[in-house]
């Protein structure tokens, strides 16, 4: 009936979205739903020149069928990885995806990650052009990130791509060295793994780059919420 077709529950005579993650005002995170229009519309948010710049640029532009086979299995109810789309005034507006670190203890180890305890992650792009610099961004990550905290009890969020923005705005906000860095591109079990020699015997760089050694996180922490126009609670200092 009804309550099928919208995928609701009846509550005190109203219906009820059970796909909704959490809502406020005019935002709405649901999850991700396993359906044509779905895919459809992921593979033209990807596309879009402002996603496709940080989101799988070396990758060639994305079909439907193509986002279903890398989406179908987030949209399952025991997936570990959480795919949404967000919804402002109504209208699908773009993608967020949030996941504990736990179960890619890999992925995080090869990132520099240091192995905390119920450590969450997210991943968010606003798909359509017209809503871009409309706060809309700044305020689906407020409104996931206070309900992991409030609602799932999470403790650590890791922000990497927003430490790396933050970075090219205040460059003093990490220590560093001079390092020579490649990237394996030959071994039969590193392929693709960046390597540095910390060795303090190690040769001068050939090619210096400044790698990372230490952040001030606090600080990150400030400029990051100023700059979303975020107050900075004490909610917000644990992430």
């Amino acid at each position: 009936g009804l309550l099928a077709q919208v995928g609701g529950k009846m509550s005190r005579g109203r219906i009820v979205r059970v796909d909704v993650i959490a809502s406020e005002n005019r935002l709405v995170i649901r999850r991700m739903r396993d359906e044509p229009a779905e895919y459809e519309r992921i593979a033209a948010w990807q596309n879009q020149p402002h996603v496709r710049e940080w989101w799988d640029p070396d990758d060639p532009p994305l079909s439907p069928d193509e986002a279903q086979r890398q989406c179908e299995a987030l949209t399952r109810p025991d997936s570990t990885t959480i795919a949404c789309v967000f919804e402002f005034e109504g209208r699908a507006t773009g993608y967020i995806q949030f996941y504990p670190w736990g179960p890619y203890r890999e992925e995080a180890d090869e990132m520099g990650l240091p192995a905390v305890e119920d450590a969450w992650g997210l991943d968010v792009f606003v798909g359509e052009p017209d809503l871009i610099d409309r706060g809309v961004g700044n305020a689906v990550v407020d409104l996931l990130t206070r309900h992991l905290f409030d609602v799932r009890g999470v403790d650590t969020m890791a922000l990497h791509d927003p430490l790396a923005v933050g970075v090219a705005i205040e460059p003093d906000l990490v220590t560093t060295l001079q390092q020579e860095v490649r990237v394996e591109t030959r071994g039969e079990l590193t392929t693709g793994q960046t390597v540095v020699d910390l060795r303090p015997n190690a040769p001068p760089p050939v090619l210096p780059t400044r790698v990372c050694t230490g952040v001030d996180a606090a600080r990150f922490k400030a400029l990051f919420f100023e700059t979303l126009g975020l107050p900075f609670s004490s909610t917000a200092a644990r992430a």
